[in-house]
Order: structure tokens, then C-alpha cells, then sequence
């Protein structure tokens, strides 16, 4: 490349004709594609054109093609913002250049980015800016790159909802829109397609937990285990109201005699060895009691409402229908698991749940608070944090509402608490805190150390 940068720059070669000039520009525009920077090549496909070499405009376009796939990557990894700014750079490159064919494809995409980054306004402005007939040519699948989780995907469909109510959009676009938003789908997302499966490292979606059991003397442990598991998932059921899914056991004969492995999602989680398969169900046990919540998806709460009948409020009902109180719900449902509230009976979890977000206009803060005021059960025993506690801890409190301390102070108050909580030969008992604002730091710090309190406040105890 500096060679060729030095031939054009030599202005003492007098014999330097139209074609050198032409192939310069043209190998250098070729290289910045291959190698980089990209928009250089910009600066010598324009100098072809300005010559009339026909190899300028075909250069143009394929910079126009290779700078569009590098910010339709940049919209995959979730840079919608950077992207929007190459789309509109290369609008600019297409109309000067007279590039009709490729207007569409960069309107759709620098439209669909405004709408990713919540900016309606500037969609429809890209949208009425050139004739609908540029819009509504380009294949409605490029919606799809958009999608990279749950939220963005509601992000795009309430957004491109939005844009088709708009007076100024000219009914083809509008079509074009409709088009689109049904084209999108969360199915790549969530990547429940059979080809989405990679066969070297997978496991069935409905067992996400496996055991695996080391060699034992006699009997068919497997079976055996298998077979003492039932009953444990319908216990931890009618306790908390959440369905365990299926537990895989399979023989690990890698493992040494008599130890196991429980693993989650492919990862262990839980390593041993054990003499007897009830020592193997309890560990099993309190792993899916504390991580209840990581099984509990948002379809959870839409079989919920599905199957709990007349049980149900239809207010409730109706509450659900609506997409974001609905993923809100489930993220408070989530938080209580966490805390280890029981969801039981589940049409009565779900009826005070999604009137507390309805109430609290979807501020799932506020509303796990009311929810899960009125869904604990009576404690009879409570244990007091102790006042030197408390005041350090409450010391880390600030406004708004967050907990924060130097490192070392923050390390010392949450071994003091964990040493305190551990005193106590019933971990079953609660933590009452005087200071309600206390009682999440509380429970964070301690289920940090691997514990899972009851953590109340005094109000809460006294119920």
C-alpha cells in the first residue's frame, strides 16, 4: 500500500498516465477493503468516478456492502447506537454516489436502529425521507438482526407499532411495517429450534439439572436415586409452588467409587462422595430450593394464569394480557423465590403479585416489597440483629436507597455477619432488623456467604 500511496503521490513522473492513476486508486481502494480502514476505500473508488472509470461506481458498491455488514455486526452485538451512525455516513456515500439499489436495504436498517435506540422520531424521519417504493422493496427479515433478547424484541414491536399509526407514513410503508413486525421472532433467541442444538454439547431443556453417580457395589443406583427423586421435586412443590423439572441421573464411571456430581446446565455445581443416596437427595435438594428461581421462566406465569382456572380474578387476567406487566410479575416472582417466599397457592401469588406491579406502575422495587408483605407466612421465632451490627451496617445506607462501603469495611461487616448468623443451631430461625431499609442488605450479604435466611423486618415479624 505505500508503495502505491508513492506513486501517486510522485508528481516528478511526468509519464504517469490516466491507467497508472486508475490502477493506484484501484489496488488501494481494493486493499483498504481487505485489510483496513475500510472508509478510505471510500477516497479512491470517488477518484475512479471523478475519472469516469466504470470501476469506481462497482467499488462504491462494494464498500457500500462491506461497511453494511460490518454495522449490521455491530447491531448483533448490541451497538445499535454506532451502527445508526454508519447506516446514516452510508446513506450520505449512496445518494451522492447515485446508488438506488442499495437506498432500501440502508433506510430499513438506519430506521429499524432509531427504533432500537428509542429515537421514533428520527425513524420517521429515515422513513418519508425518499419514496415509499425504496422501503417496501427490502426483505422484511432484516428486522430479525434487532433481536437480541426479550426486551429488544418488545423494544422493536411496540416501536414499529408506533411508526404504522403515523399520519406521514404513506400506506405502503405501513403494510411494510406490518410485514415486518410479524416477520420477528424470540424462537432464535430463547434458540429453542431443533438446528439451534449443538450435539457435542447439549442437554434436554426439560433437564437442566443431572447427577452424575460414581460406581457403587450393588442394586442400580441410578434407578434407585431416580426413583427417591420424585418424591423430593412434588415436596419442594407443595412447599414453595414452583414445578421442578425432571432430574437426569446418569453412571459417571470416571468419578471415583461412591462420589457424585450435580451439575447445572452442564456445569458443576455440587461435588462428593456419599455412603448412602439420601445424602445425595438432600444436597440435590437445597441446590434446587435455593436456585428455584433460575428454573422459573416467564412462561412459568403464563401456564400459571393458564391453569389456575376460575381461581384466577379476571382482573388478574386482564393485567397479564399486557406484555411488560407481565415480564415485570415475573421478575418479582423471581425475587421472592430468591428470598425463599413461598408462591402458594399460585392463583393467589399471582393475583397479589400483578396488582402490586399494576399498583406500583411496573416498579418492580416497589412492588416485590407489597407483595412480599403479604405473602409471608407467620414467624414464631425471630432472632434480634445485634445493635453493633446494626449500626454498622445501617452506616453504608445512603439516598436513594443503595448500600455502599469501602471494601474492607464492607468484607469485615459481612464475616461479622455470617460468623453471628452461624452461631445459631436453628438456621431455620428468622433475622428480625429493626430498620426495614436493612433487611435486603441483610439478606444479600448472608446469601452471598451461601446461607438462606428468613430476614424480616421488625414490622414484618409482628404480623
Amino acid at each position: 500500500m505505500d508503495e502505491l500511496r508513492e506513486t501517486l503521490a510522485d508528481e516528478s513522473d511526468e509519464a504517469r498516465t490516466q491507467i497508472r492513476r486508475r490502477g493506484c486508486h484501484g489496488g488501494l481502494g481494493l486493499l483498504a477493503l481487505v485489510i483496513g480502514p475500510e472508509p478510505e476505500a471510500f477516497t479512491h473508488f470517488w477518484a475512479l468516478v471523478d475519472m469516469d472509470a466504470p470501476e469506481g461506481r462497482a467499488g462504491l458498491v462494494a464498500t457500500v456492502l462491506a461497511l453494511r455488514g460490518v454495522a449490521d455486526g455491530l447491531v448483533r452485538k448490541g451497538f445499535a447506537g454506532q451502527a445508526a451512525d454508519w447506516y446514516r455516513e452510508l446513506l450520505e456515500q449512496v445518494d451522492a454516489g447515485g446508488l438506488a439499489d442499495l437506498r432500501a436495504g440502508l433506510r430499513c436498517r438506519a430506521a429499524l436502529a432509531a427504533v432500537d435506540l428509542g429515537d421514533l422520531e428520527g425513524a420517521v424521519e429515515v422513513l418519508v425521507d425518499g419514496p415509499a417504493d425504496d422501503v417496501v422493496t427490502e426483505d422484511s427479515g432484516v428486522g430479525q438482526m434487532f433481536v437480541r433478547d426479550v426486551e429488544s424484541y418488545w423494544r422493536l414491536v411496540d416501536g414499529l407499532r408506533d411508526l404504522r399509526d403515523r399520519d406521514v407514513v404513506e400506506p405502503a410503508v405501513t403494510a411494510w411495517l406490518d410485514e415486518l413486525c410479524a416477520s420477528l421472532r424470540l424462537d432464535p433467541v430463547f434458540q429453542l429450534r431443533r438446528s439451534d442444538a449443538d450435539p457435542a454439547a447439549t442437554f434436554p431443556l426439560t433437564n437442566p439439572i443431572l447427577v452424575r453417580l460414581g460406581n457403587r457395589p450393588t442394586g442400580n443406583p441410578s434407578g434407585e436415586l431416580q426413583a427417591m427423586l420424585r418424591p423430593m421435586r412434588k415436596r419442594v412443590e407443595r412447599a414453595m409452588g414452583v414445578a421442578v423439572p425432571g432430574i437426569k441421573v446418569d453412571p459417571a464411571p470416571d468419578l471415583a467409587p461412591r462420589a457424585y456430581e450435580v451439575c447445572f446446565g452442564g456445569v458443576p455445581v455440587r461435588t462428593g462422595a456419599a455412603t448412602g443416596l439420601d445424602d445425595i437427595v438432600a444436597v440435590l435438594e437445597d441446590f434446587v430450593v435455593a436456585n428455584l428461581a433460575r428454573l422459573f421462566g416467564p412462561d412459568d406465569v403464563v401456564n400459571w394464569a393458564a391453569l389456575a382456572g376460575p381461581e384466577l380474578r379476571d382482573g388478574t387476567r386482564d393485567l397479564l394480557d399486557d406484555r411488560e406487566l407481565s415480564l415485570v410479575v415475573h421478575r418479582v416472582l423471581q425475587s421472592l423465590l430468591r428470598e425463599g417466599v413461598p408462591l402458594t397457592p399460585r392463583a393467589e401469588a399471582l393475583d397479589v403479585v400483578a396488582n402490586a406491579v399494576a399498583d406500583a406502575r411496573c416498579d418492580a422495587t416497589q412492588a416485590l416489597r407489597v407483595a412480599r408483605a403479604a405473602l409471608l407466612r407467620p414467624v414464631a421465632e425471630g432472632r434480634e440483629l445485634p445493635p453493633d451490627l446494626a449500626a454498622g451496617l445501617a452506616a453504608g445506607l445512603a439516598d436513594p436507597p443503595v448500600w455502599q462501603l469501602d471494601g474492607p469495611s464492607a468484607l469485615a461487616l459481612a464475616e461479622q455477619l455470617t460468623e453471628w448468623w452461624r452461631e445459631d443451631p436453628d438456621p431455620g430461625r428468622a433475622v428480625v432488623v429493626a430498620d426495614p431499609r436493612l433487611r435486603p442488605v441483610v439478606w444479600r450479604l448472608l446469601a452471598l456467604r451461601g446461607a438462606r435466611p428468613v430476614v424480616l423486618s421488625r414490622e414484618e415479624f409482628r404480623r
